[in-house]
């Protein structure tokens, strides 16, 4: 089934590792290589993050190239397949999935590979079943201090510091409430949303803490919606997902659309049509609803409303598959 769901997302990519394409003066960020090291913005700025084969570029909010790291690989810093992607709107700093390496890799905005906070690997994650270990990940977020991820293939979610120590897990295989079936992406306002993939549905859940640690310690199960179909409120094969808390946004990727629905699960409207497979990856944040269209290689800004604000890309991404929005500063 898994197999089936992301058979058509790439591993490779038409632009090479950190490749220099410009400087962008106004966040004081320079690429790479040709114009010496790159420098963190002093003020608070929003960045765009798009996974391009195994590449992950980075853009200002105007579309404006800024630089681009990673590349194919089994080292540290690279992707075999980069399957989700978040940032830390507190740190600044950029977490990436990987689905054959089953790991998670922290990068600072210029694309430096990072430890986690007070440990010296390279990593979080390794291949395994049990508790703590991943595999196939792709979706992830940042729910509170902790990262959350789509553990697609255990079918199930995992909950990690970002020290990278395991914190709990939830869920199995199966069609039930709080079950998944290749669960691909996930969200989170003051609850918890998770694109089950395989079974056609969005699940919501509310997260018990640790009052003394304010450690998440658990999760409930609130309610479901969707479908197998091509009606609205139907799904074939749900990825993406974003909520500003009253509104859900899924990438219904294989219906070439996103569609919109109240936080009770309500169908409200559709934004689309994209290109056959896609989107995959949404993020959202104060400009709008980010998006990605796999063919015709662009990102594409949406009002809440479904309003085409803004595309850019084209040239330089390949086949994108996942995007991220977030802050970064000098302070990462």
């Amino acid at each position: 089934m898994l197999a089936s769901l992301v058979e058509d997302l790439p591993v490779t990519s038409a632009i090479s590792q950190k490749t220099v394409l410009g400087c962008l003066a106004a966040l004081a960020i320079c690429p790479f290589g040709l114009f010496g090291s790159c420098t963190l913005p002093a003020q608070v700025s929003s960045v765009v993050y798009v996974i391009s084969g195994t590449n992950i570029l980075e853009f200002d909010e105007s579309g404006n190239f800024k630089l681009q790291f990673g590349g194919t690989g089994t080292g540290p810093g690279q992707f075999e397949l980069p399957s989700g992607i978040t940032v830390s709107n507190d740190t600044g700093r950029v977490y990436v999935t990987d689905a054959i390496l089953n790991r998670i890799q922290v990068f600072d905005a210029c694309g430096n590979l990072l430890s986690p906070y007070g440990s010296t690997a390279l990593q979080i994650g390794s291949t395994g079943t049990g508790p703590g270990f991943l595999y196939q990940p792709y979706g992830i977020t940042v729910f509170g201090s902790n990262l959350w991820v789509a553990d697609t293939g255990n079918n199930r979610i995992v909950v990690f510091s970002q020290t990278g120590a395991f914190l709990f897990q939830t869920g199995s295989l199966g069609g039930g409430n709080g079950q998944f079936n290749a669960p691909t992406s996930l969200t989170a306002t003051d609850t918890l949303w998770v694109s089950d993939t395989g079974n056609n549905r969005i699940q919501q859940f509310s997260v018990t803490t640790n009052l003394n640690t304010l450690t998440p310690t658990g999760v409930t199960f609130l309610q479901k919606f969707g479908t197998y179909g091509y009606g609205s409120g139907q799904f074939r094969g749900p990825f993406g997902i974003a909520s500003n808390g009253p509104d859900v946004w899924v990438a219904d990727s294989q219906n070439q659309r996103v569609q919109e629905f109240t936080s009770s699960g309500a169908f409200v409207g559709n934004i689309g049509p994209f290109s056959y497979p896609s989107p995959y990856g949404i993020a959202m944040d104060a400009a709008g609803i980010w998006t990605v269209d796999y063919n015709t290689n662009q990102v594409i800004l949406f009002s809440p409303t479904g309003t085409k604000l803004l595309s850019f890309g084209a040239g330089l991404l390949f086949h994108p598959t996942y995007i991220a929005v977030g802050l970064i500063s000098g302070d990462v």
